[in-house]
């Protein structure tokens, strides 16, 4: 893969980051509280697709990032650079991305669509390098629980707040800390 450039922008308390490739497309994002967090996940990603770290970017993708955060649609035009995702994970994040604003589902119900198992799905789910741009966060457990959320890479103990965060600016309602079932989506086939 060619050289990749990195843009990160600071907002509202947090960083968000970008990669991006040559011709503009998207390769992975993320964003946490602290930059050198970021800044780190996605240099080691770069360093792992196309060897060698970024150049210093400006791509308007950072600003799509944030609304994204915000819970508001994002309205610019990007294209994904599929970088090293398994044919089953390109499967997961098919369906990820057919969840409607203010809508979840759970692993298990990805699962019985798919015809795999729910832990399986939530490695995919995991390995999202698009996080926001592919809505992973709408994916919950069966508990109807927020659950952990993977910000670059590792869990953290604020990760369900920041997930539930996210959730209920997109419109997700929540009652004693669990999803209610009108918010629940199940994939359907075509």
């Amino acid at each position: 893969m060619d050289l990749l450039e990195l843009t990160l922008s600071h907002n509202k308390g947090l960083w968000f980051g970008v990669l991006v490739s040559k011709e503009k497309h998207l390769v992975a994002s993320g964003f946490s509280r602290r930059k050198p967090q970021l800044k780190s996940h996605l240099l080691e990603y770069s360093r792992r697709i196309s060897r060698r770290d970024p150049e210093v970017g400006n791509s308007s993708l950072v600003y799509e990032l944030t609304k994204l955060f915000d819970g508001k649609k994002s309205q610019g035009r990007f294209t994904f650079e599929i970088g090293p995702l398994t044919p089953f994970q390109e499967k997961v994040h098919g369906v990820l991305m057919t969840i409607p604003v203010g809508r979840v589902t759970t692993y298990g119900h990805i699962a019985r669509f798919l015809g795999s198992g729910p832990r399986a799905v939530g490695n995919a789910v995991g390995a999202n390098p698009w996080p926001l741009f592919v809505p992973c966060h709408r994916v919950v457990p069966s508990s109807r629980l927020a659950g952990s959320y993977s910000m670059n890479g590792a869990p953290s103990s604020a990760s369900s707040l920041v997930k539930r965060g996210i959730l209920e600016r997109e419109g997700v309602k929540f009652v004693d800390d669990q999803v209610v079932p009108p918010s629940i989506w199940q994939p359907r086939g075509p």
